[in-house]
């Protein structure tokens, strides 16, 4: 943080600088949310309220008066953040069923066959979830192949509680990935991507993806060569046994 001035704009800055900052007024108490290297909504308004309490102007913008205060009252710096809390706060108080909840499937479109097998998964984790009276609803429509970026914004304008998205795995990479920098992670993200990669007999491992990271729920992303209607299937059998879990 202080190499450059970091403000909300279109496009939205991003950078390991942004990561910090956020991470920095987290641990401050000023809920920047994810801390995904995004300079959006959610940080503007973190940093405005961090200004308004050191009566700094209150204009959004990380300069070096922004940089200076910071670093004065940074005797916080290593308590647990905001973000952090709220997540382990879920975990102790989260449903213990998958009925009632919203549930963004995102079926991955990078090509023609991964499209369709992809989307031939969700389906059946559609057809599962809604028979544990979940709400499921799939991120892009079936002959339309919207980016990770839109597809997550759906999730996120939906009101999702959980993001499952499904791919075809980088060569010689299968897993269940959940959101990690080096600076943060997803705690509900990795619980749940450590769940779903014992049921799938798969490895948990930390990513950072647009789906992952721009999501404001926990997501994960089940990445394995083989995507039919039995995986969704499991992939839902296996969000309703985290819930059921103590």
């Amino acid at each position: 943080v202080g190499d450059r001035v970091l403000y909300y704009r279109r496009p939205m800055m991003r950078g390991d600088d942004v990561a910090l900052l956020q991470h920095q007024l987290n641990l401050l108490g000023f809920d920047a949310g994810k801390e995904d290297g995004i300079f959006g909504a959610d940080s503007q308004r973190a940093l405005i309220e961090f200004q308004e309490s050191r009566r700094l102007a209150e204009d959004g913008i990380m300069g070096p008066v922004v940089l200076a205060e910071l670093k004065r009252v940074g005797r916080a710096i290593g308590q647990t953040g905001r973000h952090a809390v709220t997540e382990r706060q879920w975990l102790r108080d989260h449903p213990r069923s998958i009925a009632g909840l919203r549930v963004a499937v995102d079926p991955a479109c990078r090509g023609k066959q991964e499209a369709a097998d992809a989307w031939n998964a969700a389906t059946g984790a559609v057809q599962s979830l809604t028979d544990f009276a979940a709400i499921p609803f799939i991120t892009r429509s079936e002959d339309v192949w919207a980016d990770e970026s839109l597809r997550a914004r759906h999730a996120n304008d939906s009101g999702a509680a959980f993001v499952i998205s499904i791919t075809n795995p980088e060569p010689g990479e299968p897993g269940v990935y959940h959101f990690a920098t080096t600076t943060s992670h997803s705690e509900v993200g990795a619980r749940l991507s450590q769940h779903l990669g014992r049921a799938l007999s798969l490895p948990s491992r930390g990513r950072s993806t647009p789906i992952l990271r721009e999501t404001r729920s926990p997501a994960v992303i089940i990445a394995v060569d083989t995507l039919d209607e039995a995986l969704g299937k499991a992939v839902a059998a296996a969000l309703e046994g985290f819930l059921a879990e103590d």
